[in-house]
């Protein structure tokens, strides 16, 4: 009995330490396991960050590349660009080369030329006109009024003198109407351009049918009696300021109403009408003049008052400006 007592001892004991060896055996195992999954785990996580310091090294690298090529286009724009603007800049300089050798030929093209001669000839010998002229070394001004289709006898004139048309300023008026006797008249009274007398019709022209006829005149810089004739395609003249004396350098209106005065309404015909500034140091007319008269017993008596004016020294500036008037804009 105790022989069996001892070897079940001795069978409990070796189970038993069977039984703890296969705990071991198990626990190392699962140590094992647990220490492959934790190696596992550190290398999948080196791999991802290897891969991502190659995705980072690739994108610094893309990203270097992208700066060089920018770097190059950005070089190449710039050289481009350089190349452009030496271009534009070499044909700044011939054209601005161009530019002041053609001043200099039209500079001394006007050297050859006489512009007082050619301005003075233009006045003068353009018919049915009253042209004002000016000019100096180097440009020239016609001033004044002529019938119309004639302001193209005047450029002509200036091409056929070979005076440039940028040299040449035109303030030409065109009109319509039988006033060329009085123009030939009045031509050797007539002031310089750009001088006092001068005349200016008040508002927008052409004037309408209703409106008022006003005029703005600028007296010379000498005490003056004041005349305008108003020429009428009718062959009439009404003498609309028969004389009025003003002090020097005057600024007047004219036509304004005032009083029992309703002013200048313009009505039929209608067209283009002449009024013509006259300015004297003495009164011109011996005798009042109608109110409404013919133009041929104006202009006589005014070519009469002329002659006058020249044998006693009287001084006389004319000044001419057209007045259009239609039935309505």
């Amino acid at each position: 009995a105790a022989a069996r007592e001892q070897a079940a001892r001795e069978a409990g004991a070796r189970e038993q330490a069977a039984r703890e060896q296969a705990a071991r055996e198990q626990a190392a195992r699962e140590q094992a396991a647990r220490d492959r999954a934790a190696r596992d785990q550190a290398a999948r996580e080196q791999a991802t960050r290897d891969q991502a310091a190659r995705d980072q090294a690739a994108r610094e690298q893309a990203a270097r590349e992208q700066a060089t090529r920018d770097q190059a286009a950005r070089d190449q724009a710039a050289r481009e660009q350089a190349t452009r603007d030496q271009a534009a800049r070499e044909a700044a300089a011939r054209e601005q080369a161009a530019r002041e050798e053609a001043a200099r030929q039209q500079q001394l093209a006007l050297a050859r030329l006489d512009l007082r001669a050619a301005a003075q000839a233009l006045a003068v010998g353009t018919p049915c006109s009253l042209i004002a002229w000016s000019a100096t070394d180097r440009n020239m001004t016609l001033s004044g009024v002529v019938r119309r289709g004639d302001d193209a006898l005047v450029r002509q004139g200036l091409a056929t003198r070979g005076v440039p048309e940028d040299v040449a300023r035109l303030n030409l008026t065109a009109f319509d109407g039988p006033y060329c006797p009085a123009l030939d008249l009045l031509r050797p009274v007539l002031g310089p351009a750009g001088a006092a007398p001068s005349v200016e019709v008040v508002g927008r022209l052409p004037l309408q049918k209703g409106e008022l006829m006003r005029l703005d005149v600028q007296m010379p810089d000498w005490p003056a009696h004041l005349y305008v004739a108003y020429f009428m395609q009718s062959g009439q003249v009404a003498n609309l300021v028969p004389s009025a004396l003003q002090t020097a350098g005057a600024r007047v209106r004219l036509g304004e109403p005032q009083g029992s005065f309703t002013g200048w309404e313009v009505d039929e015909p209608f067209g283009t009408d002449l009024a013509v500034v006259i300015t004297t140091d003495r009164p011109l007319f011996g005798n009042s003049r109608p109110v409404v008269e013919t133009q041929d017993a104006y202009l006589a008596a005014l070519a009469a008052a002329l002659r006058n004016a020249r044998a006693s020294g009287t001084r006389v500036v004319v000044r001419p400006v057209v007045v259009e008037t239609i039935a309505r804009r």
